[in-house]
């Protein structure tokens, strides 16, 4: 792929990230009481929820403003991934479907696509120093060929599972739209 190419790329993901997080924030600021029962799997009480949305909303639109900074570390990215993904749980912690999981993937992929893209010229990326330490260079690079492995079988899996159930829903007949 072009240079051209990977940047447009970064951007549209730099993008996607600032957006998802601006709105999110914006939803927190305001106190989204929908969201109190995320809030409650992680331990808070409905009083102490409502007073941090607020601040997580603020956190929230600083990492969106963030993430258009051309020259931003790739820990913002790192952050952005793990919020989302442990946001993300939340939904099935609180009893809703694993799809409600797989249906915010769009909330986190995009910030961990940044952080594979910001440290791809680095030997080991910050991010799997721990790993490489701990089981060594060749592990590190059978791991993350494990890891891509892996990543697509659960994308075909969650894609699979989706139309089987679109299929069941639908009488028989499989309608994407």
């Amino acid at each position: 792929m072009s240079g051209a190419v990977m940047t447009t790329v970064a951007w549209m993901l730099r993008a996607s990230v600032a957006a998802t997080f601006a709105g999110h924030g914006a939803l927190a600021f305001g106190v989204n009481d929908k969201w109190l029962k995320y809030m409650s799997v992680a331990g808070f009480s409905a009083s102490t929820s409502r007073q941090l949305m607020p601040v997580i909303g603020v956190v929230d639109m600083v990492v969106a403003a963030l993430a258009l900074w051309p020259s931003v570390d790739p820990a913002l990215f790192a952050w952005a991934a793990l919020w989302g993904i442990s946001t993300a749980l939340m939904r099935p912690l609180a009893g809703e479907g694993v799809l409600e999981f797989v249906e915010r993937a769009g909330n986190w992929v995009p910030a961990a696509c940044m952080l594979v893209l910001t440290t791809a010229g680095q030997a080991v990326p910050f991010w799997a120093k721990p790993a490489v330490a701990a089981a060594g260079a060749h592990a590190y690079v059978q791991t993350s060929l494990d890891a891509h492995i892996a990543g697509a079988a659960v994308v075909f899996a969650a894609g699979l599972v989706f139309c089987l159930l679109q299929r069941s829903v639908s009488g028989g007949k499989l309608h994407l739209s």
